[in-house]
């Protein structure tokens, strides 16, 4: 099994990140590939990480944030997707009055944006939306391997309209018929409410580590991958064919 992902997958200050336990779980063979701060784009530029995952016999991919992918308003870091490099011609004709030498990365020139001017602002959320899911529609077909799309959604309530990171159930099922599944892996409250606790993490990145999952979160998330990784592997012929609805 591989893992594909954002920090959420790659389970930084995690001892046990859910891949190693459901390694542990099933007796399988895991390959986590996950990137801290890493993203759609990530992958897409590194061919040798998708030859990889394409030789698996289930590949697992983060459904990660919109905002970390190179669109027509700014272009991300390559690697660290979280990471802004420059704004284009577009963005800035949006948006003159913003000196986007102040930003070093896209969650902080988003939010700034969003302040200025909301309208605007839903503009280039739209166009950011559209380059998410078409590159998460290529990177799903460039993985010769069948493939589970992982939502991990930290909102206790089930009604939001969009995730905190941009992505909406709309974007979500357009995926549905390209993936062998998509599961929404919704940690519970009492654990997202342990915080810190089970973390290791130097004092000096406390403020990182207030956002990562906790441990029991990882586990809660193996617990729900499970049974859909048994059943891709039992079928494998079942590459863009969806199991119904998503498993909560």
């Amino acid at each position: 099994m591989v893992f594909l992902g954002g920090s959420d997958t790659f389970g930084r200050y995690v001892e046990r990140p859910f891949p190693r336990i459901l390694e542990e779980m099933t007796g399988v063979t895991t390959l986590n590939l996950g990137m801290p701060n890493g993203g759609v784009d990530g992958y897409l530029t590194a061919p040798d990480l998708l030859r990889i995952a394409s030789r698996a016999s289930v590949v697992v991919v983060e459904i990660s944030g919109t905002h970390g992918v190179s669109n027509c308003y700014y272009t991300v870091h390559k690697r660290r997707n979280d990471r802004f490099l420059r704004p284009t011609v577009q963005l800035r004709a949006l948006y003159p009055e913003v000196d986007f030498t102040e930003f070093s990365f896209i969650r902080h020139m988003m939010g700034h944006l969003r302040h200025l001017c909301p309208v605007r602002f839903q503009t280039v959320q739209a166009k950011v939306q559209a380059a998410w899911t078409q590159r998460m529609a290529e990177l799903i077909e460039a993985i010769a391997a069948p493939v589970i799309l992982n939502w991990v959604k930290r909102q206790d309530s089930a009604k939001e309209e969009m995730d905190e990171t941009g992505i909406t159930d709309e974007m979500v099922q357009a995926l549905r018929p390209r993936a062998a599944s998509v599961v929404i892996s919704r940690p519970s409250p009492k654990v997202l409410a342990e915080g810190c606790d089970g973390l290791i993490f130097p004092m000096e990145e406390a403020v990182s580590a207030a956002h990562a999952l906790p441990s029991a979160a990882h586990w809660e998330l193996a617990q729900i991958l499970r049974p859909v990784l048994d059943r891709t592997m039992e079928r494998p012929d079942l590459r863009g064919v969806s199991f119904g609805e998503p498993v909560h």
